[in-house]
C-alpha cells in the first residue's frame, strides 16, 4: 500500500494545477485517504477498464508499461526533484495509459523511488551496449 499524506496530496495540487486530469486524480486518491493503488482502481473502473488484479499488482503493471517514458534521463531527473509537469504532459501526450491514471502512476513511480523502479530497465539497456 503507498500512501500519501493530506500535505503531499496539497503539494502535488499546487505543483499540478494546470492539469485537470491530475487535479481529479488527486481529488481521488484524497478521497481514498492517500491511499495510490485504491484510487487507482478507481480511476480505472471509472475510466471503463476493469482491472483484474490485485491493486498494487495492476498499478505497478500500468507503471511498468510507462517505463519507457518515466525512465528518460530528463524525466528521472525532474522526478527525483519531485518536479512533475513535464512528465505529466509528456506520458498524456504518448496515450499509454488514460489521462487520469497518469498521475496515480507518476505517484506510485516518485514514492517506490524512481531510480529504484528504473534500474531494471537500466540493466536491459547496459546489458546490450555491452554486446
Amino acid at each position: 500500500m503507498t500512501i500519501l499524506t493530506t500535505e503531499q496530496i496539497a503539494e502535488f495540487r499546487d505543483q499540478l494545477a494546470n492539469y485537470p486530469d491530475a487535479f481529479k486524480a488527486l481529488q481521488v486518491i484524497a478521497d481514498c485517504e492517500g491511499d495510490i493503488e485504491d484510487a487507482a482502481m478507481v480511476i480505472a473502473i471509472r475510466v471503463g477498464q476493469q482491472p483484474d488484479t490485485a491493486n498494487a499488482l495492476w498499478l505497478d503493471s500500468l507503471a511498468k508499461k510507462c517505463r519507457a517514458v518515466i525512465c528518460q534521463q530528463e524525466f528521472r531527473n525532474d522526478m527525483v526533484n519531485g518536479n512533475f509537469s513535464a512528465i505529466v504532459e509528456a506520458l498524456i501526450n504518448t496515450k499509454i495509459c488514460h489521462p487520469l491514471l497518469v498521475t496515480p502512476v507518476l505517484l506510485y513511480v516518485f514514492q517506490q523511488g524512481v531510480n529504484k523502479f528504473c534500474q531494471s530497465l537500466d540493466e536491459v539497456i547496459e546489458n546490450k551496449r555491452e554486446k
